[in-house]
C-alpha cells in the first residue's frame, strides 16, 4: 500500500469513527496537499466537514503558495460561506476620528475546560472554564490607538466587548470563569435619533486583538452567565463576533 491509499484510508477512517471532531482548517487542506492527496479527495473532504476556513486575502495568498489548487481554494470558500454565523446580517460600524469602518463578522465556537485541575493548588477543586475561539489568526481591519466608538443597530444587551488571547498561533480566544472574564471592556450604549445605538468603551483600548461578541437572535447575554450558556447550548457557530486590531 503507497503512502497516498495509506492515508487516504486513515482519513475514511477518521472520519467515519467522527474523531475530527474540531472543524477542518486551512491548515488541514496544506497538510492532505503536502502529502500528495488528489483534489477531488480534498474537496470531498472539505465538503463533508464542518468548516473554519479563513478566506481572507492573505490566507488565500497563502493557500495558492502553498501549492492549492483554484478548484480546491473555490470548495474552501464555498464551504465557509455556508458555515457563515446563523442571524441577522445587522453591521457594526468603528467610527475613529471622522472616519468609518465596517467591521467583519467571524465565527466563535465555545468549548468548556477543566484546565487547571491537573495543578496542584487547584486539583479537584479547579473551575469549570469555556473557551470562545475567534476564527482567523488576526483581525483583517487594523487601527490606531485612540479613541473610538461602535455604531449598531443591536441592543445592548446582545454585545459585550473583549480582547482576544492568540491559541497556537492559529486562533484567538477569551476564557470565561462563571460567566466572567477579565478580559471584557465596558461599554457606554447612546441611544441615537435614529434607532441605532453608539457605543463608548469605558477604557482606552490598549495595543492588541479585539471582539465585540454578539448574539445574533437577540437573546440578552449580558446578565452573569447568559453568553457562556447561549455559546455552549446553541449552534456551534451560535455567537457572532466582529473583530478588529489596535496597533
Amino acid at each position: 500500500m503507497n503512502t497516498k491509499t495509506a492515508a487516504l484510508f486513515s482519513i475514511l477512517a477518521l472520519s467515519s469513527a467522527n474523531i475530527f471532531a474540531q472543524p477542518m482548517t486551512n491548515k488541514d487542506v496544506i497538510e492532505l496537499i503536502g502529502i500528495g492527496m488528489d483534489d477531488a479527495v480534498v474537496i470531498s473532504k472539505i465538503q463533508n466537514s464542518q468548516a473554519d476556513f479563513d478566506t481572507s486575502t492573505k490566507a488565500l495568498k497563502r493557500l495558492k503558495d502553498a501549492g492549492v489548487s483554484s478548484d480546491v481554494m473555490t470548495a474552501i470558500i464555498s464551504a465557509d460561506a455556508n458555515a457563515g454565523p446563523s442571524g441577522d446580517a445587522s453591521r457594526i460600524t468603528l467610527v475613529q476620528g471622522g472616519n468609518t469602518l465596517e467591521l467583519n463578522q467571524v465565527r466563535v465556537r465555545a468549548e468548556e475546560s477543566r484546565r487547571k485541575k491537573w495543578i496542584p493548588v487547584y486539583g479537584k477543586f479547579a473551575k469549570k472554564e469555556t473557551f470562545l475561539f475567534v476564527s482567523g489568526i488576526t483581525a483583517d481591519n487594523e487601527i490606531a490607538n485612540g479613541d473610538l466608538s461602535f455604531n449598531a443597530a443591536m441592543e445592548p444587551n446582545r454585545v459585550r466587548l473583549v480582547e482576544l488571547g492568540k491559541h497556537k498561533k492559529r486562533e484567538r480566544f477569551v476564557v470565561f470563569t462563571k460567566g466572567a472574564t477579565d478580559r471584557e471592556i465596558g461599554l457606554s450604549a447612546k441611544k441615537l435619533s435614529d434607532g441605532t445605538f453608539e457605543y463608548t468603551p469605558k477604557t482606552a483600548l490598549d495595543s492588541g486583538e479585539y471582539a465585540l461578541l454578539v448574539s445574533p437572535d437577540g437573546t440578552n447575554i449580558t446578565n452573569g452567565n447568559a453568553l457562556v450558556q447561549y455559546a455552549l447550548n446553541t449552534s456551534m457557530y451560535g455567537i457572532s463576533a466582529y473583530d478588529f486590531k489596535v496597533r
